[in-house]
């Protein structure tokens, strides 16, 4: 008896690396349809009609096996949770991930000892395998980190502290960090990212939102928006 067709039309987001320039994608051999490269690391199409069961992946000549499964079941995002105890019991102030859920980093503002006693100030943290394992970053030393952000593959990172008041950018998926001094020191409350990392828009706390389109390098205040009270 052959195997049911799993009917198509289903919205897909394929996210890796090398997609600049690609004008095809296959899934399971059926070519998909509404193929628009949003960037090198992202692709949205729509699946085709297929037998149900886990397919390839192909975009151009980049194949990844066993990325797609025709006929599961979605699975309700939070449904269950996992307590993950390797990075330990920390003040946790922010996190963000990769769009394939893959990467992930997360801020520690400050550290306290007892009930409120400050004994230090917190870092970044990372997880490559969906935060089963975490490694602490250095580079950006010691902070009370506040928020941070990411791009759709987390190469790039950005997050700001109360502890100096500059926004700070990382290309590596957060081994590095640099200051960045181009927006001031400033109350910032909230940092957004585009999935490429190129763009950047973060708000002050009784001030304007400040926008980049370089990766963090230089800002321009949106004077347009008004003194507000932006907040994450």
């Amino acid at each position: 008896m052959p195997a049911q067709l799993q009917k198509g039309g289903t919205a897909v987001t394929i996210v890796g690396s090398g997609f600049t320039g690609a004008s095809s994608v296959s899934i399971g051999g059926v070519a998909a349809t509404g193929v628009t490269v949003i960037n090198d690391s992202m692709i949205n199409c729509t699946t085709g009609t297929h037998a149900a069961g886990t397919v390839d992946v192909v975009v151009g000549a980049l194949t990844r096996p066993g990325l797609y499964t025709y006929g599961s079941a979605p699975v309700p995002a939070g449904a269950s949770w996992t307590r993950r105890g390797s990075a330990g019991e920390r003040d946790w102030s922010s996190i963000t991930c990769s769009a394939d859920g893959t990467k992930l980093a997360a801020a520690v503002g400050v550290v306290y000892f007892g009930v409120s006693v400050s004994v230090g100030l917190g870092h970044i943290w990372t997880s490559t395998d969906g935060g089963a394992s975490w490694k602490v970053r250095s580079g950006p030393a010691s902070r009370a980190w506040r928020c941070i952000t990411c791009s759709a593959d987390a190469a790039v990172v950005g997050g700001f502290s109360s502890t100096d008041g500059y926004i700070w950018t990382s290309t590596d998926s957060g081994a590095n960090w640099t200051r960045r001094i181009s927006a001031g020191n400033r109350d910032w409350r909230g940092i957004a990212c585009s999935a490429d990392g190129s763009k950047l828009a973060a708000g002050v706390s009784g001030g304007a939102i400040w926008t980049s389109t370089d990766g963090g390098v230089t800002w321009t205040e949106r004077s347009s928006t008004d003194s507000r009270y932006w907040w994450y």
